[in-house]
């Protein structure tokens, strides 16, 4: 009697949790992101502060896979970068640059030639995926490679430091 009672309630708690998901066609309610506060800009300041420590931390990361090590270790490593390189966008706003009085090692490539920077994060965060999603160790470390190959191409390009 008892298991009766409780799938009984399970039924009609999942049936009240699908219902308030459904939508009419003739519901006019604003998409998620306008319904939610946006979030403030970082200031220049803190953006340069959270790019050097993003930076860091990629850099921790990436020598750890220079070690190699086991699947689980170079997945998360993966993870850590790819987590790290996604926030990147926001980390480069306009006025964040050298040419704007800003103490920086980015280059002011980065803003004059931003379609390429951008080509780079996208190049670093496929390969950190690709580490982290790699179905075996051998995988991995071949993925691995390719985060430093985009790491060197990319400072090559848009650091001055």
């Amino acid at each position: 009697m008892h298991m009766k009672k409780f799938f009984a309630v399970a039924l009609t708690a999942a049936a009240i949790g699908l219902a308030g998901c459904a939508t009419s066609s003739t519901d006019s309610a604003a998409p998620a992101a306008a319904t939610e506060p946006a979030e403030a800009a970082l200031s220049v300041e803190d953006a340069i502060f959270e790019r050097q420590n993003a930076m860091r931390e990629i850099g921790a990361a990436a020598r750890s896979l220079q070690s190699g090590g086991d699947l689980a270790a170079l997945q998360a490593t993966g993870r850590t970068i790819a987590d790290a390189a996604q926030r990147f966008g926001e980390l480069f706003p306009e006025g964040s640059g050298p040419g704007e009085g800003v103490e920086t090692g980015a280059s002011a490539a980065i803003w004059t030639n931003r379609a390429a920077f951008d080509q780079q994060v996208a190049a670093l965060v496929a390969a950190a995926q690709a580490t982290a999603n790699a179905p075996n160790a051998q995988a991995a470390g071949a993925a691995a490679g390719g985060i430093g190959a985009t790491c060197r191409t990319c400072h090559s390009q848009f650091r001055t430091m």
